[in-house]
């Protein structure tokens, strides 16, 4: 993997993370507004469970004083409760109150379920009552108001506290329950929100506090209720088993009176504000039931004296007005205004939460594309400077040494850029000093090559004029010396002559291989578009004598157009075809095969051979310089393949060699998609 795409993949990782933290904010959003929202339809179920509780003690009372003035007034009434009751479970079940709302709920919840198990529980008990207070009704209408009321105190009065009014305190203790543990979740959410500071902490703690408030007042109304109940069944049946519910009721009303001050303190000590005019309600409340408890306890007094009908009387008139007027009235308002106060906060921290997690996003997307945007600009910016010094030392390398990368920053990429022209203005200088070196070094040897050449040619010119004027002088030495001494004159020294005349052609044309290959990087290159078909055929029919002589079988590929130097195309070519039907085994018919493919950016060029093949021992050193492998029986001074190497790497390719002993080898050479158009020369 490429640096750029490591980078652009470190970007991408970094752009995804932002967006999984702001996608977390924003799903904790959504969570503590869901949270909210149903908290919301709890609080209208528990409200909707402590009127259906008030409902039934108001059916309580309303068959007590039935039973004992026999009303048909009072009977419309109870029928009117038990519409109002039965009304309200259809409310609960009918708005989903129990998780089944399909615009908010979230099916499935284990809290669901089990409001929906109270609400069937509830609604089967109150069915039962129902029935029995009609039996009731019925006998009271026959005329057996004695059997009803003992019917009514006893298997109704059991049903409706030991069952129905326990389901529903069940209901609404569990309702609890999951009211403090939304509140934790929200907690939970809201901790994940930046922008949440104490202010909006202490606002849902304070909403927790207006729920526990409401909660106490709404057991102080069942206590209320239940000590109400429990006096009027008491002055009726005179049973001693109502006066300690009475009693005890009683108790619960002040310890819920207490509780509810309470909680009013606390919330004044974490800084909610309005909560003096609360403890005023709850103050005037408590003074209006003493006066309401002073009149149960007279009623309590007047029935302990036997004077039933006039505690009836109180109970009917003083004690019931004063409920119904004063205490009861009070109440309800304490629990409308705590139910408004919820609401309120509710509406409040909803608020909060959606300012709060959309700016928290709203933030971290701008930081997340203001750090996109400088990261890939930095990016780019390192990118380009890889690409400048990547540009470079492709250019370097192909010889034109007068090349510089252009600085324009002090920090590492900078400070890397001017150690890269340093090594390059280095290997310029180092390059110029082996070209003159070579220069010098070839002048040097040339000019005693030809003296001794020269001198070599006069005796050889010497010799042949000085044989005749010896063969007339050994006329008068013995055959063998003549013999001998001739052999010398006319064969040893004229063959040494030659000899050394061959030894200084070889030495001259070393000289000038040495000298055409140093001047490979001072040639400008000329990119143009070479159709290498034509190349390869114009390179063949200059060898076309040699394979129709040794009779090689060439095979040419697809090859394609590429954009590079012609000459240096034709020398590549020519020398690779060369070497190739050179080292062809002469066991065995001869094949060359020459074809090209388009590979990550570069045209691979590929020219196999079914030949001698080469040594693996001698693979590292065929693109040496006077290096050749195998058997040393074909001319070549072992130049060419450092030639060919050369010119490749000249035009920023690459060149390798795979051979099997025996067997054949393959050249594969590259030429770069886009090869560099503009080589400066060098010198």
């Amino acid at each position: 993997m490429s640096i750029k795409k490591k980078l652009i993949f470190i970007l991408a990782v970094m752009s995804l993370l932002l967006f999984l933290i702001a996608g977390y904010l924003l799903w904790n959003v959504v969570q503590a507004s869901r949270e909210m929202e149903r908290i919301g339809r709890d609080i209208d179920y528990l409200h909707d469970m402590g009127g259906l509780r008030v409902l039934s003690y108001n059916q309580s009372h309303l068959l007590m004083h039935y039973f004992y003035f026999y009303e048909d007034r009072v009977l419309q009434e109870l029928f009117a409760a038990d519409n109002d009751i039965n009304g309200l479970i259809s409310k609960l079940r009918d708005e989903g109150a129990a998780g089944r709302n399909a615009a908010v709920a979230q099916p499935g919840l284990r809290e669901d379920q089990r409001d929906r198990e109270h609400l069937r529980l509830i609604e089967n008990e109150y069915k039962q009552i129902a029935e029995r207070v009609r039996h009731a009704i019925d006998l009271r209408k026959e005329g057996k108001p004695e059997r009803a009321l003992k019917f009514i105190t006893g298997t109704v009065d059991q049903q409706i506290d030991e069952v129905f009014l326990k389901d529903v305190d069940d209901a609404i203790n569990d309702k609890n329950d999951e009211l403090m543990a939304a509140y934790d979740r929200i907690l939970m959410h809201m901790g994940a929100l930046p922008r949440v500071g104490g202010s909006r902490l202490q606002l849902i703690q304070g909403t927790r506090y207006s729920i526990q408030y409401y909660l106490a007042v709404d057991r102080l109304s069942l206590a209320l209720h239940r000590e109400l109940n429990e006096i009027i069944q008491y002055i009726a049946t005179g049973h001693m088993t109502d006066l300690a519910g009475y009693r005890e009721a009683g108790a619960d009303i002040e310890r819920a009176l207490q509780e509810c001050v309470t909680i009013i303190r606390t919330q004044e000590a974490i800084g909610m504000e309005g909560k003096q005019g609360q403890e005023g309600e709850v103050n005037d409340l408590r003074q209006e039931y003493h006066k309401l408890s002073a009149l149960m306890q007279q009623a309590y007094k007047l029935k302990r004296a036997g004077r039933d009908y006039e505690a009836f009387q109180l109970t009917d008139s003083g004690l019931k007005h004063a409920a119904d007027n004063l205490v009861l009235p009070k109440l309800e308002r304490i629990m409308v205004n705590s139910r408004a106060e919820i609401m309120l906060d509710h509406r409040i921290l909803m608020r909060s939460i959606y300012i709060s997690g959309s700016l928290s996003v709203f933030v971290i997307a701008a930081v997340a594309i203001v750090l996109l945007v400088v990261v890939y600009r930095l990016i780019m910016r390192m990118m380009r400077a890889i690409h400048a010094l990547d540009r470079g030392a492709e250019i370097i390398g192909s010889g034109d040494l007068d090349h510089r990368i252009a600085v324009y920053s002090s920090d590492e990429l900078g400070e890397l850029a001017g150690s890269f022209n340093k090594m390059a203005a280095y290997l310029k200088d180092s390059n110029d000093d082996l070209r003159s070196f070579i220069f010098s070094l070839s002048h040097d040897l040339r000019t005693p090559l030809v003296n001794i050449k020269g001198f070599s040619e006069e005796l050889i010119t010497g010799i042949s004029e000085l044989g005749p004027i010896l063969e007339k002088y050994l006329e008068g030495f013995p055959a063998e010396e003549q013999r001998r001494y001739g052999d010398v004159l006319k064969k040893e020294i004229p063959d040494a002559l030659k000899y050394i005349g061959s030894s200084i052609n070889q030495m001259d044309k070393l000289i000038n291989a040495v000298l055409a290959l140093s001047r490979i990087g001072h040639r400008e290159l000329k990119p143009e578009r070479i159709d290498m078909d034509l190349v390869v055929r114009s390179a063949l029919e200059s060898f076309a004598h040699r394979i129709a002589h040794d009779k090689v079988s060439v095979t040419i590929g697809p090859l394609p157009v590429v954009i590079a130097d012609r000459l240096v195309m034709e020398q590549c070519i020519n020398n690779l075809i060369d070497n190739a039907i050179k080292y062809l085994d002469p066991s065995r018919p001869g094949t060359v095969e020459l074809s090209a493919e388009w590979v990550d950016e570069e045209t691979v060029f590929r020219v196999r051979d079914n030949g001698r093949g080469i040594a693996e021992h001698d693979l590292p050193k065929i693109f040496g310089l006077f290096r050749r492998a195998g058997q040393q029986d074909v001319p070549g001074e072992g130049l060419g393949l450092a030639y060919v190497k050369a010119l490749v790497k000249r035009q920023g390719g690459r060149i390798w060699c795979e051979s099997a002993f025996g067997i054949g080898t393959t050249f594969w050479f590259t030429v770069p998609d886009r090869a560099p158009a503009n080589r400066s020369t060098v010198g």
